[in-house]
């Protein structure tokens, strides 16, 4: 997916979709938002306070992307495991 328009990162509430199944553990997540992201005992990440929604799918919502460190990390994510959704419009950013 192509880069994301960092102005459309202001106008929030945000839904970070995390498919955690498809993670390899690159963790370029962690480095680029690791108030989000922390890497977990099995290799993959963990995404803070997220709740699941599916067998190995998690959620969470935020006012903002703070400060674009979460485009970051769903851009920069090998395998596209992350993906953000500005839940006024439906439109996929990231």
């Amino acid at each position: 997916m192509g880069t994301a328009n960092p102005s459309s990162a202001g106008d929030g509430p945000f839904k970070i979709i995390f498919d955690r199944d498809i993670c390899i553990g690159a963790l370029p997540c962690v480095a680029a938002a690791a108030e989000y992201w922390i890497r977990s005992d099995d290799g993959k990440v963990d995404l803070k306070g997220a709740t699941k929604t599916g067998e190995n799918t998690y959620e969470l919502v935020v006012d903002e992307i703070y400060n674009n460190k979460n485009i970051n990390a769903a851009e920069t994510c090998p395998v596209q495991a992350i993906k953000i959704i500005k839940m006024k419009t439906g439109e996929q950013i990231v």
